[in-house]
């Protein structure tokens, strides 16, 4: 079955990841790291910047794609 939109999509995260494996979203800092100079958003971090991950990371880490 074919659905026209995901549920729960991934959210970019621009820049890289300051000294301290930060990354910040509209001024905050999002609720994973990566390696100082890495990109904010690559494949391998996709389940944490969903939608869900990022609102709630304790309960959104359980629930990946929803279609």
């Amino acid at each position: 079955m074919l659905y026209r939109y995901e549920a729960n999509p991934a959210v970019f995260v621009s820049g890289v990841g300051d000294a301290n494996r930060r990354c910040f979203l509209n001024g905050v800092a999002v609720p994973y790291t990566v390696n100082p100079g890495a990109a904010c958003s690559t494949t391998g971090n996709t389940n944490a910047r969903r939608m869900l991950s990022l609102a709630n990371p304790d309960v959104g880490r359980y629930i990946k794609r929803t279609a």
